[in-house]
């Protein structure tokens, strides 16, 4: 089976948090492939996390249809995780 980097969008009482669980394993060659700009699929299977909150959508009569709604759930795979980094 193949090694799996999961990624979660959690809310906290310290703000919203971009989390990245990356298998130990995996540590050296995820470090030197962000370094060089992108991690992709074929070394991991890759997945983002998180659940659609209400405060998050940034247009209000989102955030209204939103606050009708039980919370959603969603698992995104992701292909590749690409890194620029800006002069």
């Amino acid at each position: 089976m193949k090694e799996q980097i999961e990624i979660y969008v959690r809310d906290s009482h310290r703000g919203t948090l971009l989390n990245f669980y990356v298998p130990a394993r995996l540590r050296e060659q995820f470090i030197a492939s962000i370094k060089e700009g992108a991690f992709a699929s074929d070394m991991a299977s890759i997945a983002l996390e998180l659940a659609v909150l209400p405060k998050w959508a940034t247009d209000a009569e989102e955030r209204k249809e939103l606050e009708k709604r039980d919370a959603h759930h969603v698992r995104i795979p992701i292909t590749a995780i690409n890194v620029h980094f800006n002069e």
